[in-house]
C-alpha cells in the first residue's frame, strides 16, 4: 500500500462550484540505471480522464486565505507545482474584479528548474 500523497486544490470553489482543479507534475526519474521509473501518485493523476471516479480526502488550511483586505498589495512567490494554491487565489481574485470590485496590486514570482 502506498501512503497519502498532498496536493494542493488548484481552484477557487466559487469559480468552479462541485469541481476541484489540482496541478500535477509528472514525475519521471532514474536511480542511476537505464530503467526509467514514474512517480505512483502523480503518474496516476495525470493518466485520470473525464468521468473517472477517485477516493480522496480534503484537508482545509485556515491560515491560507485571501487577504481581508482586498485593496492591500499582493505578492505571490511560488515554484513549480507550489502555483497550485495561488492559481486558486488569482481565480478568486479574477471572480472578486468581474464584479466591480477595486483590488490592490498584485505580483507574482515563478520559479522551475526546467523549461517543461
Amino acid at each position: 500500500m502506498n501512503h497519502p500523497r498532498s496536493y494542493s486544490i488548484a481552484s477557487c470553489k466559487t469559480c468552479v462550484g462541485p469541481e476541484i482543479d489540482l496541478v500535477v507534475g509528472s514525475f519521471i526519474f532514474s536511480r542511476g540505471g537505464s530503467k526509467i521509473e514514474v512517480g505512483v501518485c502523480s503518474n496516476f493523476l495525470t493518466n485520470v480522464t473525464f468521468g473517472d471516479e477517485i477516493t480522496f480526502k480534503i484537508e482545509s488550511n485556515p491560515s491560507f486565505h485571501y487577504p481581508l483586505d482586498p485593496i492591500a498589495p499582493l505578492i505571490f512567490i511560488c515554484t513549480g507545482t507550489g502555483f497550485a494554491p495561488i492559481r486558486g487565489l488569482l481565480q478568486q481574485r479574477s471572480y472578486f474584479r468581474s464584479r466591480g470590485e477595486k483590488m490592490g496590486t498584485a505580483y507574482l514570482v515563478f520559479g522551475s528548474r526546467s523549461k517543461k
